[in-house]
């Protein structure tokens, strides 16, 4: 017997969601190879931003017209603009930075799983 379509929607929503997850996630492997370079020094950091910039162009006019949203395909470089840019990545230094950030964020994921404290009234 076939799903009820409200089922069948949600499989599909879900199987979108997951796809989209994937998608974004597939930028790590990009911005662990970007910070080793800038930790090496092999690479300038405000170099590398204006050379994501350049590419950003490329790429928007290259699939201008095609199928899909060109910021969709976009996104990937946008996000890796905006790590490369606000994160305080450095030579010699992209580890230390890394493990500080990965304290905080351990942190906050403890913070944000505590039930709240019963208020006095």
């Amino acid at each position: 017997m076939d799903k009820p379509w409200r089922e069948e929607f949600d499989d599909l929503d879900n199987e979108c969601l997951a796809a989209q997850t994937m998608a974004v996630g597939a930028i790590w492997p990009s911005v662990a190879v970007a910070y080793a370079l800038i930790d090496k020094g092999l690479i300038d950091k405000r170099r590398l931003l204006e050379i994501i910039d350049s590419l950003h162009t490329v790429v928007a006019g290259l699939t201008a017209g095609d199928l899909g949203d060109v910021e969709d395909r976009l996104r990937g470089l946008d996000l890796m603009r905006e790590f490369l840019e606000f994160d305080e990545v450095q030579p010699d230094r992209v580890l230390e930075f890394l493990r500080t950030t990965e304290t905080a964020q351990t942190l906050l994921l403890l913070l944000q799983s505590k039930p709240p404290r019963p208020t006095r009234e």
